[in-house]
């Protein structure tokens, strides 16, 4: 509606209200979480880590579904930190997002058990990233779905009729990312990724990059 994205944020367990929190809806350390039906928009405070200020934010959550939710515009469409039992529906939508659609992070708590699905397209990192005194990898350079930039366990990563096309940024470097799928480099990470049925093209960098 136009009004400032900090109005309209949701807190679990951090009611912070200003441009500094991790995200438009955010629940840490929550089980038993299903949402539905919502549009994510214009999550992008002056401070951010890895994987803060996404539209839909978790940290160390157990039983999450999400479903029929659209989330544009913000640093990370959807973002994890660290849970069990995950369920993104096919219906999920991370789009024209600064850094990445969908972030799934293990530091310091692992993941296990993430099944993902939805549309990842136009995610780019942009000028007003840039210099943001982000450095490149801590923002995902624009990734369609990042895992594991910051390292961490995976287990049971399943990710299975994904849309993820048309990310990073088209200013004539592949240094400055752009994969569909992005499998982290950390010596630190341990993954178990599963992907099938799915459809990963046009990239600005790699269409599936593995660590």
């Amino acid at each position: 509606d136009g009004a400032a994205p900090s109005s309209h944020m949701v807190r679990m367990t951090d009611h912070r209200n200003d441009t500094t929190g991790p995200g438009a809806l955010y629940c840490a350390a929550q089980d038993y979480i299903d949402v539905q039906y919502l549009t994510l928009r214009g999550a992008y405070p002056l401070s951010v880590g890895t994987q803060g200020a996404a539209g839909l934010s978790f940290s160390d959550c157990e039983h999450i579904t999400a479903n029929h939710i659209t989330s544009m515009y913000n640093l990370v469409g959807v973002g994890f930190d660290g849970g069990v039992d995950v369920t993104i529906g096919a219906d999920v939508v991370g789009s024209r997002n600064y850094a990445a659609g969908a972030a799934l992070e293990a530091t310091p708590v692992a993941i296990a058990g993430v099944r993902l699905s939805g549309t990842y397209e136009y995610n780019s990192r942009t000028p007003q990233v840039a210099t943001n005194g982000q450095t490149v990898g801590e923002i995902f350079d624009g990734d369609g779905i990042g895992i594991g930039q910051s390292g961490g366990t995976f287990t049971g990563i399943r990710i299975s009729g994904v849309t993820a096309r048309y990310n990073g940024s088209i200013d004539g470097s592949t240094d400055t990312g752009g994969s569909g799928i992005y499998v982290g480099s950390s010596a630190a990470m341990s993954a178990e990724v599963h992907i099938k049925e799915s459809l990963i093209a046009d990239n600005h960098g790699c269409g599936l990059h593995m660590g």
